[in-house]
């Protein structure tokens, strides 16, 4: 059994898998299959050995090349957009059911409602309903149908943004739905 012309060196066969190895040298140990995945093990051990080295060799080369990491970064981030998604929705899950994170959350609850408080408004809850109604339940911003049970109440005057004891009329509202609010944030 062999290859036509190739002539197998006596007694060398892989040491892992036991295939008998063809026109080789003398000191090849593996066949090219087993070569590969040897490497790939050697280079995990490397890794596992030497990680905080490794890590301080990455911090180093971000420190002294940031033009080419944000290039980097920015390849990434457009090759790999669903991939942050998950990773952004995955650190967020686990940083909000941490201590600090429910910290975080509850002081920024806090913030918004001493800044609820320090607001006014000056239009009653039947203006609100009648401006609720001239939408038809569309959204004003992205124009989708949710219904009027759905959509929620924008400040286009960010309540971040505002002076203390700011008053709002009912012209500084608009009906939005809730990812066209949340999209919008704090900007104006």
């Amino acid at each position: 059994m062999g290859l036509k012309g190739v002539v197998p060196i006596k007694d060398c066969n892989c040491i892992r898998c036991g295939i008998e190895l063809f026109g080789v040298q003398n000191s090849t140990k593996y066949c090219n299959t087993c070569s590969r995945v040897v490497k790939n093990e050697n280079g995990y051990r490397y890794g596992k050995l030497h990680h905080q080295q490794i890590l301080e060799i990455q911090k180093n080369w971000r420190r002294n090349n940031p033009e080419k990491k944000q290039e980097e970064d920015r390849r990434f981030r457009e090759k790999y957009p669903e991939e942050l998604k998950i990773r952004k929705k995955k650190y967020n899950k686990k940083y909000y059911s941490s201590e600090k994170g429910k910290e975080s959350l509850h002081r920024g609850k806090i913030k918004r409602r001493e800044k609820l408080n320090n607001i006014i408004h000056s239009f009653s809850y039947g203006d609100w309903l009648d401006k609720l109604k001239l939408t038809n339940g569309y959204c004003p911003k992205c124009k989708m149908y949710v219904g009027i049970d759905n959509l929620t109440l924008d400040h286009i005057l960010p309540i971040s943004k505002v002076e203390f004891k700011h008053i709002y009329t009912i012209n500084d509202i608009q009906p939005l739905c809730k990812s066209c609010n949340c999209k919008k944030s704090d900007k104006l």
